[in-house]
């Protein structure tokens, strides 16, 4: 496509600014925002090709490792319980090894908290938003996001998932990366505004369980939009089309 230069340099720039606004504005470390643009792209790669998995489960494969590694996924395409699972059991192992350096051998997982802190201009804006048993909750809220939306709405038709670099689209990936966004914070002040009142607040020593369940649907807007709201309406509009 002509424009495919064009929606990469859009992409990039946007991408370079974001970091920038979480190193300046959110009391990000640089390493936590190179650790979020990789994995951030991983995740992805893997949602671009994860409806084309069960088409090259079909193939023959020379490689019995990644064949194998295929069947495995359309396993848990196929059984989205199990994405749950791994969501909210690496969230319980997070907590217990958590606890354990906490409380055995008297390590301060939140450290990194506290040095943006004292490092920060404005303290205030540190948030336990960056900890990592909020980043164990997101996870959780990814994967389980990502089952229900799997189970709401089964792997549309390849036609939905050709690469696409017409300049016509960046207008919606726009439009939908604000309404997730703006999605995600209401839901988040939503669930905290319900659960503060009668669950124990965040403190220095980790956080809430209010700020945790409110990570958990935070996390799982942007794949139930991602995966089930927008091939919906776009399975529609095609339709309308034809």
């Amino acid at each position: 496509s002509p424009y495919g230069e064009l929606v990469l340099l859009i992409f990039g720039l946007f991408t370079l600014v974001l970091g920038l606004s979480r190193c300046y504005l959110a009391a990000h470390f640089p390493h936590q925002v190179l650790a979020g643009v990789v994995s951030g792209l991983c995740f992805g790669y893997f949602f671009t090709h994860l409806f084309q998995v069960a088409q090259l489960a079909s193939k023959p494969s020379k490689s019995t490792l990644n064949h194998g590694m295929v069947n495995y996924l359309v396993y848990l395409i196929r059984t989205p319980g199990l994405l749950i699972g791994f969501g909210f059991g690496s969230l319980l192992l997070a907590w217990m090894f958590g606890w354990f350096l906490q409380t055995i051998l008297g390590v301060d997982i939140n450290w990194s908290v506290k040095l943006a802190q004292r490092a920060c201009r404005r303290p205030e804006w540190v948030h336990l938003s960056s900890s990592l048993m909020v980043g164990f909750a997101r996870i959780a809220g990814y994967l389980s996001g990502l089952a229900i939306a799997i189970c709401l709405c089964p792997p549309p038709d390849r036609s939905l998932w050709t690469p696409n670099t017409n300049l016509s689209v960046v207008p919606l990936a726009v439009i939908s990366v604000i309404v997730t966004k703006l999605i995600e914070a209401l839901c988040r002040r939503a669930v905290s505004a319900l659960l503060m009142p009668i669950l124990p607040p965040s403190n220095s020593t980790g956080p809430g369980v209010a700020l945790l369940a409110s990570s958990v649907v935070e996390g799982s807007v942007g794949p139930l939009i991602a995966v089930w709201v927008l091939p919906s309406m776009l399975g529609k509009l095609g339709r309308l089309h034809e």
